[in-house]
């Protein structure tokens, strides 16, 4: 052994080039090699985990309830065959056809903020008792304005975002329609129970902006104009210019207010219709939440673009999509105002609703999601609201949820048929029993022409509900398939940059795998000259050794520990440089492919599973030396010591 050393010692420049060629050799192997294991396993990576949606506007088929929202581009009639078909590709691992209904607790608040129509409906849906200040009508266009002074004594339903102004004491209401025996609905000095719309709460003038008459009743089918005539309406109305229009609403269960004498416990207990319903209508929908069944979040537009994501827990596993587990994902703003957590149990009592289309403005700024549907001079686009619950339907079922998960999403100016409210709760398909949004909606379009016309349009799917998942690499085959078909076009499609990121990735593979052979090549070439060179000098120091008696045994290790510390050298040092020099070209590789796409935090942990193959790599080359040279001596330590004798004077 003592030998061993001073032989390494004793030819230090000859050590150290040894080392040096084997650790040049065994660095570009280990790294190459990682290298190629890296981007193998990164594009596999990415195959399992970047998910290929494409999705279909059924905006495109539908004719939209504002002349001024873009014309359809293709026949109603075709929208169920076009999904047919795109489910029976061969191009398509799988789909969503997604279901919309509610679910109640009387423990939740429904998350939405005051504001605009769009955002507010259903749950601005209101009941307000209270006496009846002041009463206007407009002088130049239809309709009125009237103050009423809230009773907080009485009945009074108001929604969760304007009841955390504490207990404003006006609302201000704007309405259409006189009664039907042609009076006001209002009189100052009189009690009223109202039944409207709270949209926001203006801390300024601490009233709420309310509004009756337009809740998505079919009032155009009640609806009557009546000319002022100050000989017969002035006493009632007031004086204004003589033919101004005033509309009446013919049907008694369309008045949005009723004139009391008693409180509105007493007067909806004993009339027990439509304002026990409507009583019933506002205290549940403001307690619900929008229930989506789905069977995979990931193929929805917002969460594939990364404009909804989860900020907490986790997403819906393949296997509780299957089994129907009672597992939800619910907003992180709906967890927090509602105190709830991860692991917390949420109970529901479900009941499916109707749809309201309703037609908004696109507002100026970032289009969000949906930007490929604005289309300059179209500024209208229809959205379908819920109409919350409908007390003549009832509940369908109850069902107690697990909160796996929390979402958020990014700021999104315009609401359309692919945006999430921070109000949705996301659960399995199959984890409530039973068909839903089977029952049609009616969408009345209003057209003038000659006249006011409405036109009652059946829709049978709700905007937004479809969407094909696509095997990644294949939505342009996909494309020519449908195009094949006949219905070419009507997909957009979303791969959250699969293709650039897989191409590069690609680049990287063949690179690495080229980069590895060669380097393998070198490696050998390099070994087997070590090899050859150390053996031959080994001769002569066998020669020697066995000639001055010393045993095969301590000759054999002799020259194997010489050999074991110059590998063992060059191993340790290809291991710190090789890990640096792959550290320093993953962490280029991942800027570069994180350009792409934001979903590729994941090939972190490829790179560091990966990175483990730099010290395989190493400590297995630092074997297979070791072996071939103890095999080497095996053979020589065996042979006659005249036979050695004369090799090495050959040498």
């Amino acid at each position: 052994m003592i030998y061993s050393f001073k032989s390494f010692y004793r030819t230090p420049i000859r050590s150290i080039i040894y080392i040096l060629l084997l650790a040049i050799a065994a660095t570009s192997l280990c790294t190459s090699l990682a290298m190629w294991k890296y981007s193998a396993e990164s594009v596999e990576y990415v195959q399992d985990t970047f998910t290929t949606i494409g999705v279909l506007s059924e905006l495109d088929f539908m004719e939209q309830s504002d002349t001024r929202s873009l014309s359809p581009q293709y026949d109603y009639s075709m929208l169920a065959e076009v999904k047919k078909k795109a489910m029976e590709s061969k191009y398509v691992s799988s789909y969503d056809i997604r279901e919309y209904i509610m679910g109640y607790n009387e423990n939740i608040c429904a998350d939405v903020k005051q504001g605009f129509y769009e955002n507010t409906y259903p749950y601005s849906l209101s009941i307000v008792t209270g006496v009846c200040e002041s009463m206007q009508w407009n002088k130049v266009t239809v309709g009125y304005k009237v103050i009423i002074k809230i009773d907080y004594s009485d009945l009074n339903i108001l929604p969760a975002y304007i009841k955390r102004f504490g207990n404003p004491q006006y609302v201000e209401i704007a309405g259409t329609y006189m009664t039907a025996d042609n009076k006001s609905p209002f009189k100052v000095g009189e009690k009223y129970i109202v039944y409207l719309m709270c949209n926001e709460y203006y801390p300024a003038h601490k009233k709420i902006n309310g509004r009756v008459d337009k809740s998505g009743e079919d009032f155009y089918k009640y609806e009557e104009m009546v000319e002022y005539s100050s000989a017969t309406m002035k006493e009632e109305f007031g004086e204004f210019k003589e033919g101004k229009p005033f509309y009446k609403v013919t049907n008694p269960d369309l008045h949005m207010a009723q004139k009391i004498d008693t409180t509105a416990y007493d007067f909806i207990e004993k009339e027990q219709g439509i304002w026990a319903k409507r009583a019933e209508k506002c205290a549940i929908t403001q307690q619900s939440a929008e229930l989506i069944l789905t069977n995979s979040m990931r193929s929805m537009l917002m969460f594939n673009t990364n404009d909804a994501y989860i900020v907490e827990g986790r997403t819906i596993a393949e296997e509780e999509y299957a089994n129907g587990a009672n597992v939800c994902v619910v907003s992180a703003s709906f967890a927090r105002n509602n105190k709830l957590k991860i692991g917390d149990k949420l109970p529901l009592k479900v009941y499916e609703n109707d749809f309201l289309p309703y037609g908004i403005m696109l507002k100026k700024g970032t289009p969000g999601v949906s930007g490929f549907l604005n289309v300059e001079g179209k500024d209208r686009i229809d959205v379908w609201l819920s109409k919350g619950f409908d007390p003549d339907r009832g509940f369908v079922g109850e069902v107690e949820y697990e909160i796996i998960g929390t979402f958020s999403t990014r700021d999104i100016v315009n609401r359309n048929e692919f945006t999430i409210n921070n109000n949705t709760i996301f659960v399995p398909q199959k984890s409530i029993e039973g068909d839903f949004n089977t029952r049609p909606t009616v969408h009345t379009i209003k057209r003038y022409t000659d006249k006011l016309r409405h036109t009652e349009l059946l829709r049978t799917s709700i905007p937004g509900c479809f969407s094909v998942i696509i095997k990644n690499g294949y939505a342009d085959a996909f494309e020519k398939e449908m195009e094949a078909a006949g219905y070419g076009g009507i997909f957009y499609y979303f791969d959250q940059n699969y293709s650039e990121v897989k191409k590069v990735l690609d680049e990287y593979n063949n690179t690495s795998r080229l980069i590895a052979l060669i380097s393998l090549l070198a490696w050998v070439t390099v070994v087997t000259v070590f090899l050859t060179v150390y053996a031959s000098k080994s001769r002569r120091d066998i020669a020697i050794m066995r000639s001055l008696g010393t045993s095969q045994a301590k000759t054999y290790i002799s020259q194997l520990v010489i050999i074991v510390l110059i590998v063992l050298i060059a191993a340790i040092i290809c291991s710190i440089v090789a890990s640096r020099i792959y550290d320093n070209i993953t962490a280029a590789a991942f800027e570069e492919v994180s350009k792409s796409s934001n979903l590729v935090g994941g090939l972190l942990s490829v790179t560091e599973k990966s990175k483990g193959t730099v010290i395989t790599t190493a400590v297995a080359q630092f074997f297979v030396i070791v072996i071939a040279f103890a095999l080497i001596m095996l053979i020589q330590i065996k042979r006659n010591i005249m036979v050695l004798m004369k090799k090495a004077k050959k040498q």
